[in-house]
């Protein structure tokens, strides 16, 4: 048994694994869903994917150098240029200008998002454009790279997901507040109100997303099931002695992942 929670809890506190899951978090239910409309499209999504991967990549190195953590490896941040680059360049030839240009206008606000000079993370703007990106568009991006065109009933299915990619967004948005210098009301409320943020969204993310199975007629057995999941994912946090060796901001990336995952795959075709 304890060699069993070892392994597992090596696995829940797996940076990488957090890294090489995160960008499905943003993509994940327009991609599934998408390919539930039309068939899955696999070039489209892994161009997606590992631009994603790359972007992601560029965000945390900004983040540290921003925070001081980090020297300047301009070899890294080349690379990570070209890469993108590179990937752009090609989702251009096999999609189109429009969904390029807005891959453009996220990486220059994830460039811009972390200037010192700016320090847009500590403002409430910091969130909405992370939410509007991450939630929105790079989901009906996403979709349309499956399946080749864009329903206005995916927004509603969305709807829970934005609430789950606000969890990542306020804990990582937190861990940049800077509150010792002189922080603004929004700074201070995130930073002092974290926890109920944070369990207010997930409740809220699970709410909606059992009201968008139920309305869109899903087995209410798989309903009752999913929602005795979503309850499941908080135990780890109850119990002390896993929440002391627990990463959490890897455990919640993992949760998040394996939620938006189950529920898209639950959606109905539309």
């Amino acid at each position: 048994m304890d060699v069993f929670k070892t392994k597992l809890l090596n696995y829940l506190n797996n940076t990488f694994l957090a890294w090489l899951l995160l960008p499905f978090t943003s993509i994940g239910i327009g991609s599934i869903l998408g390919a539930k409309a039309n068939s899955f499209q696999l070039y489209p999504f892994f161009l997606f994917y590992f631009f994603l991967l790359a972007i992601g990549l560029q965000e945390k190195y900004l983040i540290k150098k921003q925070q001081g953590k980090m020297i300047n490896p301009s070899l890294l941040r080349h690379l990570l240029g070209v890469i993108s680059v590179v990937i752009l360049l090609l989702i251009l030839v096999s999609v189109n200008w429009l969904a390029v240009s807005l891959l453009l206008l996220y990486s220059l606000f994830i460039y811009i998002a972390h200037q010192p000079l700016i320090s847009l993370e500590q403002t409430a703007f910091y969130y909405i454009l992370q939410l509007f990106f991450k939630g929105l568009i790079l989901n009906l991006l996403a979709f349309y790279f499956q399946a080749q065109f864009i329903s206005a009933t995916i927004v509603t299915y969305l709807l829970p997901v934005l609430c789950f990619v606000s969890i990542l967004i306020v804990v990582q948005q937190r861990k940049m507040l800077q509150i010792d210098q002189a922080p603004n009301h929004f700074s201070r409320f995130m930073y002092l109100k974290f926890k109920p943020i944070i369990a207010g969204l997930f409740l809220v993310g699970s709410m909606l997303a059992v009201v968008v199975l139920l309305i869109n007629k899903v087995s209410i057995i798989i309903v009752v099931i999913f929602g005795l999941f979503l309850i499941a994912t908080l135990c780890p946090l109850f119990l002390t002695q896993i929440r002391k060796q627990l990463n959490k901001t890897n455990y919640i990336s993992l949760v998040i992942f394996i939620i938006i995952l189950i529920y898209s795959f639950i959606l109905p075709v539309f």
